[in-house]
């Protein structure tokens, strides 16, 4: 049973050889979640399992990117145990020195849209939304300045992190914290109505 398990190890190619994430693929997952994942992720057809097949010689992807890419194929209430695991994986990843700001920035602010629209599926998501949005935003000065570096002509985008923690922040009825962030958010530069909102809020003491 050991040699065919080890067999099956040494045969396995694709992305996930590539990548170095071997270990991880046959320890957090069951077989019979692999055999799942491989269906799902189909980037190049439906005939072409990339994943675990076929010898990978370059990407323009690295590690973090790739698992960011992912986890997008799994982003159904359904498949919200194999997301977390490869999410659990993806934070591994995140070191500011080695990988982009602003990949990260856009990982945080698409697992922040992801959990709040389940957010009527339970108490989770609201947590897993405003701890996603917390995260975005300590990295908020740092992502700033690779985007002024990056395209210095023109001004920082909306920052999903600031405007959806203000919201939910504000229905929580913590007002403080809510303008707080507003005007964090206005003196970084990001790109939004906070100025409305720091009045619209105030307005409500």
């Amino acid at each position: 049973m050991f040699d065919i398990y080890s067999q099956i190890i040494r045969n396995t190619d694709g992305y996930i050889k590539f990548f170095g994430l071997k270990n991880w693929w046959f320890s957090a997952f069951t077989p019979a979640e692999r055999k799942y994942i491989e269906k799902m992720y189909r980037p190049f057809g439906p005939d072409e399992n990339t994943l675990v097949e076929g010898r990978v010689v370059s990407s323009n992807l690295t590690t973090l990117p790739f698992l960011i890419n992912l986890v997008k194929y799994f982003d159904s209430l359904q498949d919200d145990q194999i997301a977390e695991r490869i999410r659990l994986k993806i934070e591994e990843y995140i070191n500011l020195e080695k990988s982009s700001a602003i990949d990260i920035h856009f990982y945080w602010s698409e697992q922040i849209e992801e959990n709040y629209k389940k957010r009527k599926c339970g108490i989770e998501f609201i947590n897993r939304t405003v701890m996603c949005c917390e995260k975005q935003i300590e990295i908020s000065e740092k992502v700033a300045a690779e985007f002024r570096e990056t395209w210095s002509n023109d001004g920082l985008p909306s920052h999903k992190g600031y405007s959806q923690l203000c919201i939910i922040l504000e229905k929580q009825g913590k007002l403080t914290p809510a303008i707080k962030l507003a005007k964090q958010a206005l003196l970084q530069g990001w790109a939004g109505d906070w100025d409305y909102r720091i009045w619209r809020l105030q307005g409500k003491y």
